[in-house]
Order: structure tokens, then C-alpha cells, then sequence
């Protein structure tokens, strides 16, 4: 790259004309691109904030082309400004560092004159584990992330490096935490994408430089995730792009891969032009009490609905024939039972709707009882969930419940216990109680969860979870 000759040539110029133009409108530059490449002049301004609000002092904004730092700008509270400097058009790179806190980028598209103003949030790192050079090193994220490096996987020429990382959930974390967004499609058009997770590894070293994989190595990953049919892509600095990551193996819980890049990673679902429409299930049969003022809400009749794409579904619900004379043979979150239901055996639908406002529906039969009726609760266990284990792990009965019900006891009310199948760590929790402990010797395995509900009346029923256990 010539950057920095053709600025050396261009100010000898000036010296030996006794003139220049105080400002340069624009510097053409011969780069690996296979065309003649012209920057442009910008003005650029914005602030860095943390989580608060709050400046972050001391953060560098480095303005790169090419994997090539233009300048750098450091923050004295957190703001910046910058008047009629060089930007390349569409392959400009913002990087935005502050010691402590995981990097952001942005990929400005950049016209000449133009007034840029982006702002930037930060968050600190949520992990930062220290690891001996030369050993195996696993690292731990409390949001479900797991890394772990070989041996020779990290060279520092010191006796210890650390590794550090973030996970966002764009779900409801603000996008300012990555303001770069771009991608290449098969056909070579910059697309933009739509993130739901981004997450960070770093490896730095007693300085907090920040370290490379060492040459025909890798790292492996493991990240536990509820996006549907996820596609995993790295930030290219040098090109300003996010590149997809080949070898993702979708697991029960999320997905694995193997990496040589110590960078950004984004997760976007395959889900975006879904068109698929959610599967409903409905109980059958199942017994509801009367009692003045009844509300029956739709999710009381699902019995495991999904969706490829949305595990937010939208439910609603009604009579087929409207009994009641209320209107509840048109759609809505939930219906009215009146005195006449007693005693009989209503006709209901549930409709599915999904983001994508694709929808289905079930249709099924439901007694209506007295008030204090004696029917069963209904147990609903998560499909199934996953749990890091590092040592002895306590696990709540309610974390695999999934919208456990009963006709006359409130929600709160009911009683949950659990117990495993097989206890291989003999610790008594294969009798039902309010928690189970789970332990190192249970690790790579997937074990078998029963959940146990009991009403006011006490009346149980059941239902059963797998655990996998990383």
C-alpha cells in the first residue's frame, strides 16, 4: 500500500511550487484493489458512552483503509470531531477501543463534504480469564459461550496471556454496541445484515496488547443460543465486512465451530424471509374451572406449539360458537367462561402467529368444571435446555417449567419439584425436591429431567426434560 509515499510526494510538491491548495479535496492512492483508489474529504463528530451514558474517557477512534491506520483520535470525555479528513468512499473502517471494554466498529459509506455524525456504546468485558502458556486454556462466559484453546494455539514470549469476552443480545441490547453491519452476497453486492447476537474474543497479553492465533492453529467454540438455524460470520477489519465462518455444527442448544480469528463475531438467523408457518398442538380433553369472571388464555391450551424461526409466538384464541353471547368467537388473547359452561364440553380454537405474521391453528374440545374442580395441573417441561458445569451446580425445579397450569390454582401457587432419572453423582437427586445438584462427572453427557406439579388440592402431574451438560 502507498499511501503514506504518495502524501511524502504530494507535500514535496507543494514545497517546490511555494503553493498548495489548504485543502485537499481529494488523494488518489494505488492499493491491492484492482482499481486506481480516490479518498475523499469528510467531516466526522460523535461521542463514545458506556452502558450509563457515561463518556468514556481515553478511548481511540482509528480511522482505517485497508487494514492501514489513517490517524487516531483519543478522547479526553468520551466525544470526538474531526474537520475535512481523508475517508475512503466505501471501504472506510472506524474501530473504537478503550482499555477494559470490548471494540466497536463502524463502515461508514462516506460522500465528499459530508457531515458524519455516529455515536458509539461501549460495554466492559464480561470475562477476563487468565491461562499459563503452553497449557490447554477453557474459557467460561457467563452467557453461554465456551472457548478453548490448545496449547500452541497462543504464543506471548511471556508465562501467561488472558483471554477475554462479551456476548450482546441484540433482542434487547441497544445496536450502537456494533455499528458495523456489512456483508458480501454470493453474487458480490454489499448487503446489510440483521444481527441477533454478537459476541467477542480477544486474547491479550500482560499489557493488553491484543494477541494473534499463531499460524496453522485454531480455537474451538461453543456458544448456547436460541437462534434458529444460525449463520455465524467474523469482522474483517481490513475489508470493513463481516465474512460467514465455514463448519457451523447446529446443536440442540446453539452451535460449534472452529476459528484462527481472535475478532467480532455476529449471528444472523436463516429466518429472515421466513415463510414457514408456526406448528400449533393443542391439550385435549383437559378440565378448566368456572368461577365468577373466568378468563381462559390462549397459552392454558398449548401443549409445545414452535416455530422454525420465533420462539415468541403470538397466541389467541376462541370459541367456535359463542355460547356466552360476549363475542368470543372472534380472536383474542384470552376468553370469558360464564355459568351455562358448567358441565360441558366447548369447542375451541388457538391461532399461531408468528414475526413474520405467518400463522396457524389447532382446534380442540375442553370440560368446563365448577370452581374447585379436581383436574390435574398441566405439566409443561422445556424440549431442552443446557448447563456449564464447573465445579458442583444447583438447578430450580421452575427453570424447566414452561407454562405449567392449573384450572383453580393460580400459577404462583403451584409446587414444582424435579429429580434426575439416574443420579451418577450420588447425591440424592433422583428423589423429587426443589432443586437438583449436578457435578464434573456428569459432563458430556445428556441426562433425563422428570418435573413434578402439585396444585392447592394437591393434585400432580408430570412431564420430562433432557439436560445436556457441558
Amino acid at each position: 500500500m502507498s499511501f503514506n509515499k504518495n502524501i511524502l510526494v504530494l507535500l514535496m510538491f507543494c514545497l517546490l511550487a511555494f503553493s498548495c491548495q489548504k485543502e485537499v479535496e481529494s488523494i488518489s492512492m494505488e492499493t491491492e484493489f484492482p482499481e486506481t483508489v480516490e479518498l475523499i474529504a469528510a467531516n466526522l463528530t460523535g461521542e463514545v458512552i458506556d452502558l450509563e451514558g457515561n463518556g468514556v474517557a481515553g478511548a481511540l477512534i482509528e480511522i482505517l483503509f485497508d487494514g492501514e491506520v489513517l490517524r487516531s483520535i483519543t478522547t479526553t470525555d468520551g466525544s470526538f470531531s474531526e474537520v475535512n479528513q481523508a475517508y475512503h468512499p466505501t471501504h472506510t473502517v472506524i474501530k473504537v477501543t478503550a482499555p477494559g471494554f470490548t471494540p466497536n466498529f463502524a463502515t461508514p459509506q462516506v460522500e465528499a463534504g459530508q457531515s458524519l455524525s455516529i455515536n458509539f456504546s461501549m460495554d466492559k468485558h464480561e470475562e477476563f480469564t487468565t491461562h499459563n502458556q503452553g497449557e490447554e486454556a477453557e474459557h467460561y462466559n457467563v452467557n453461554n459461550m465456551l472457548a478453548y484453546f490448545p496449547p500452541a494455539a497462543i504464543e506471548t514470549g511471556a508465562s501467561a496471556y488472558g483471554v477475554v469476552s462479551q456476548t450482546f443480545d441484540f433482542g434487547y441490547q441497544t445496536t450502537d454496541l456494533m455499528q458495523a453491519d456489512r456483508s458480501i452476497d454470493p453474487a458480490g453486492n454489499l448487503i446489510t445484515l440483521d444481527f441477533k447476537e454478537v459476541f467477542y474474543l480477544g486474547v491479550v497479553n500482560e499489557l493488553e496488547d491484543e494477541l494473534s492465533v499463531e499460524p496453522n492453529q485454531t480455537f474451538n467454540v461453543s456458544l448456547i443460543s436460541d437462534v434458529t438455524d444460525p449463520q455465524v460470520l467474523y469482522f474483517d477489519q481490513k475489508r470493513g465486512v463481516w465474512i460467514h465462518v465455514a463448519g457451523i455444527e447446529n446443536t440442540a442448544s446453539g452451535f460449534n465451530f472452529s476459528s484462527d480469528k481472535l475478532t467480532m463475531y455476529g449471528v444472523v438467523s436463516a429466518c429472515a424471509n421466513d415463510t414457514q408457518s408456526p406448528t400449533p398442538y393443542c391439550f385435549v380433553g383437559a378440565d378448566y374451572s368456572y368461577d365468577s369472571g373466568t378468563e381462559l388464555p390462549a397459552d392454558v391450551i398449548d401443549a409445545g406449539s414452535f416455530d422454525d424461526c420465533d420462539t415468541n409466538l403470538t397466541r389467541l384464541i376462541r370459541r367456535t360458537s359463542d355460547d356466552c353471547g360476549v363475542g368470543d368467537d372472534s380472536f383474542g388473547p384470552s376468553l370469558s367462561l360464564c355459568p351455562e359452561d358448567i358441565g360441558k364440553n366447548i369447542e375451541v380454537e388457538m391461532m399461531l402467529i408468528d414475526d413474520a405474521r405467518n400463522s396457524d391453528y389447532c382446534i380442540t374440545n375442553i370440560n368446563i368444571v365448577a370452581g374447585g374442580g379436581t383436574g390435574d395441573p398441566i405439566a409443561s417441561c422445556i424440549s431442552l435446555s443446557t448447563a456449564l458445569v464447573d465445579g458442583p451446580v444447583t438447578l430450580w425445579a421452575q427453570d424447566f417449567n414452561f407454562q405449567s397450569s392449573d384450572s383453580s390454582t393460580a400459577d404462583e401457587d403451584l409446587i414444582f419439584e424435579l429429580k434426575k432419572e439416574v443420579d451418577a453423582c450420588g447425591n440424592g437427586s433422583d428423589n423429587f425436591g426443589p432443586t437438583i445438584e449436578l457435578c464434573d462427572v456428569e459432563k458430556g453427557t445428556i441426562i433425563d429431567i422428570t418435573l413434578r406439579v402439585t396444585d392447592e388440592d394437591n393434585n400432580s402431574s408430570t412431564c420430562t426434560a433432557e439436560l445436556r451438560i457441558i
